[in-house]
């Protein structure tokens, strides 16, 4: 069973291209459940979605907040999976999928390691800002940052869900791009796929994520990043993809 897990606003955008997604796949392969900040309608939904009944306020994205509403979206994803979940997507508001969903069950049966991108961080305002403590489980040219979005494998998630380590991470700016890379790799001591999953940016070395319009995403585009290992795209901010686009993407 795949759990795709959204973080989002209100409701997921592009719903067309995800109600194809879904269509014709049977419930028991897979579950969304959504974190949403606000109210949620699910008016043009056609596959069940599970909303979390313990919602986490997120204050801004440099408030720890962001990390617990992360975390508790996790939870109730491995509690709805029920033992059965092998892979949790950590998606957002905006993102797309570039492969139908028969790639992502295909692709993912021998991978047992999460993936999570990994990239050296050179400012070390952030690194002093984390607790003491963090010091002295890594060291300055050891601590990583990582684009939010990524694909765990439920050991993993187990393991973050069942050890809080946020009092470290708390004063940190932007802590969701830290805590959970940190995290996995050097306190918990899990050996992950070092590789981002969600194309945010033409800037490989930046996190932050653009936003994609409908006059970006061609049949082009959307080769030219799955050619470069991307299994999904960020930001994308028209709710209706051109039906020509979304063909191209699930005919794959």
């Amino acid at each position: 069973m795949l759990l795709f897990c959204f973080l989002t606003y209100t409701d997921i955008e592009s719903i067309g291209l995800w109600n194809s997604f879904f269509e014709h796949i049977p419930i028991s392969k897979y579950k969304v459940i959504i974190h949403p900040k606000f109210d949620i309608y699910r008016i043009n939904y056609r596959f069940p979605v599970h909303i979390v009944q313990k919602k986490i306020p997120t204050i801004s994205k440099s408030h720890i907040s962001i990390v617990s509403a992360t975390l508790q979206l996790l939870k109730e994803a491995f509690e709805q999976s029920e033992g059965l979940g092998t892979h949790f997507f950590f998606l957002t508001q905006h993102c797309i999928p570039l492969y139908p969903f028969h790639f992502y069950e295909k692709m993912l049966t021998n991978v047992n390691k999460s993936l999570v991108s990994c990239f050296q961080y050179t400012s070390k305002e952030r690194y002093f800002q984390l607790h003491p403590h963090m010091h002295k489980v890594l060291n300055y040219p050891q601590f990583v940052k990582q684009q939010p979005n990524m694909i765990l494998i439920k050991e993993d998630v187990e393991l973050l869900i069942n050890h809080d380590f946020r009092q470290y991470f708390q004063k940190m700016t932007c802590p969701d791009e830290h805590y959970f890379i940190n995290v996995l790799l050097y306190i918990l001591k899990r050996d992950i796929i070092k590789q981002q999953t969600h194309f945010c940016n033409f800037n490989i070395d930046r996190t932050q994520a653009l936003n994609f319009n409908q006059y970006v995403i061609k049949d082009q585009f959307i080769e030219q990043i799955r050619q470069k290992g991307y299994l999904f795209l960020r930001k994308v901010s028209v709710k209706h993809l051109p039906k020509q686009i979304q063909e191209y993407i699930l005919d794959f």
